[in-house]
């Protein structure tokens, strides 16, 4: 597509305000608003995973608690067969 030269569209990236780039630098960027942000912070984020991981190594040792009083019980008992 061809713009002719007098088309204020001509530098239409702008959103088709000016055909002229000096008046468009001199009005400024473009802002953007957003009143909630759509992803989590990366330190929220991590705080999360932190959190997650914490509840894991809980489950973990817990279940390694378990495992070590079976092992303990199992062991009395033949300790007590062998005497």
């Amino acid at each position: 597509m061809h713009l002719a030269a007098d088309s204020v569209q001509i530098l239409a990236w702008n959103g088709g305000g000016s055909g002229n780039y000096s008046d468009i630098v001199l009005q400024g960027g473009h802002t953007v608003r957003n009143s909630e942000a759509s992803v989590a912070a990366p330190g929220v984020r991590l705080s999360i995973i932190e959190d997650d991981l914490m509840a894991v190594e809980d489950m973990f040792v817990d279940e390694v608690k378990e495992v070590v009083d079976v092992v303990r019980d199992i062991f009395d008992e033949v300790v007590q067969l062998e005497w």
